[in-house]
């Protein structure tokens, strides 16, 4: 049996950067709390689970980055299939704003 490779979706590689980027500054805020200078200093909590935010979001971004491309040309294009596959219009049109 052969196994198709997976396919990009629209966002997924632009996401998996963001989760990063969020991951790396959450982990810079954890080290200014007060560094890492022993396991019961009160960083250090924080410091480990921004540490697995940052290996998490990597294999994200490792496990993006093995997929094919996705089938969009250019930006455009690939910005009216994220818009259009997110926000469907029988979904947009049902929304409440009287609130």
């Amino acid at each position: 049996m052969q196994k198709h490779p997976e396919k990009l979706l629209v966002g997924e590689l632009c996401f998996a950067w963001l989760l990063l980027a969020l991951a790396g500054g959450v982990a810079m805020l954890a080290y200014r709390i007060a560094g890492f200078s022993g396991i019961s200093s009160p960083g250090a909590f924080p410091l480990g689970i921004s540490a697995i935010l940052l290996l998490s979001a990597g294999c994200i971004l490792v496990g993006a980055l093995r997929k094919q491309s996705a089938d969009a040309c250019d930006w455009l294009d690939a910005t009216r299939q994220f818009c259009r596959q997110h926000f469907p219009r029988r979904i947009l049109g049902s929304v409440d704003v009287s609130a």
